[in-house]
């Protein structure tokens, strides 16, 4: 797809498919572990929730008693023995989210992603 834009220089046609790829290209690296994060999080919780259930009420009260993201993020890590990458995981749900968080619905969401995952693997 190619749009028209003005600049000051006249018009200048801009492909989006190009835009697009150059910016795949330049953050493949950066897309690749930010997907690898989010798939070991979601493991990790799948497992978290076989040790315990207390997992969301421990994380929010955590959050409200720290100082910052990254001093909550720390100490959610080592209260809940997981990664410093999935407590921040579970920091960065909304509420709509956390509320969907059970075990039932962490292993759906893996298995999802797994399939996902298998899709863009050529």
């Amino acid at each position: 797809m190619e749009t028209n834009v003005k600049t000051k220089d006249g018009v200048s046609v801009l492909s989006l498919k190009t835009d697009f790829n150059e910016m795949l290209e330049k953050n493949f690296a950066a897309i690749c572990k930010a997907i690898a994060y989010r798939g070991k999080a979601i493991k990790e919780l799948v497992d978290l929730y076989e040790r315990r259930d207390d997992i969301i009420e421990t994380s929010i009260k955590i959050a409200r008693k720290s100082e910052d993201e990254n001093a909550a993020k720390m100490a959610i890590s080592k209260e809940l023995e997981i990664s410093p990458q999935t407590a921040h995981f579970l920091l960065d749900r909304t509420i709509d989210e956390i509320a969907l968080f059970n075990k039932k619905e962490l292993v759906k969401m893996l298995n999802d992603y797994k399939a996902n995952i298998s899709k863009l693997v050529v």
